[in-house]
């Protein structure tokens, strides 16, 4: 059983590269992305508020 396993996982070994480094990078893209969006949206905000600060 153990064998067949490991004869199917060498066979298809690029195949599962390929998919678990096109499935990481996503994901640390998205990561990245949602990171960066409330960053620029938190600094809006400290902006907007020192504006509103300052015509008060």
């Amino acid at each position: 059983m153990f064998s067949e396993i490991t004869r199917f996982l060498k066979r298809h070994q690029k195949k599962i590269f390929v998919t678990l480094g096109v499935t990481g990078g996503a994901y640390f893209i998205g990561k990245w992305a949602t990171w960066k969006f409330f960053e620029i949206q938190e600094k809006a905000a400290a902006e907007r508020k020192a504006k509103e600060k300052f015509v008060s």
